[in-house]
């Protein structure tokens, strides 16, 4: 990914971040938010916004909620959401972490190694 395509990285999960405000706007639970009230999960969320077209958010996303940033393996964010002990604020901390990682390789400044794929494609290169 170029630094632009970090860029925009970033800009999508802080917009899809916007989208989940308060609990009101939050999307848990059993089945799929279809927007139509003014929820959103964060996947829904970073869809909305760009993801069709920017694949690397909803999996910078989930490297980051997931704690695969912290060694874990990766996991799907549905669960992660869902959560009994998931809070707003773990959300809102995710999409905020997410953001900066984006925003520091935008600036070339994020080591590779604290975005596991990213070792991983600069290992195979």
């Amino acid at each position: 990914m170029t630094r632009d395509d970090w860029a925009k990285t970033a800009e999508i999960l802080r917009l899809a971040k916007e989208q989940i405000p308060d609990e009101d706007h939050w999307w848990r639970g059993p089945g799929t938010s279809d927007g139509c009230h003014s929820q959103e999960c964060p996947m829904t969320a970073i869809w909305k916004i760009g993801a069709a077209h920017n694949y690397e958010a909803i999996l910078l996303f989930a490297v980051v909620a997931t704690g695969a940033t912290k060694g874990r393996r990766a996991e799907t964010v549905p669960p992660w959401n869902d959560a009994p002990e998931r809070t707003l604020e773990d959300v809102h901390d995710a999409f905020d972490y997410a953001v900066k990682l984006a925003k520091q390789r935008a600036e070339g400044r994020a080591p590779v190694d604290s975005i596991p794929w990213l070792a991983q494609e600069e290992h195979d290169a």
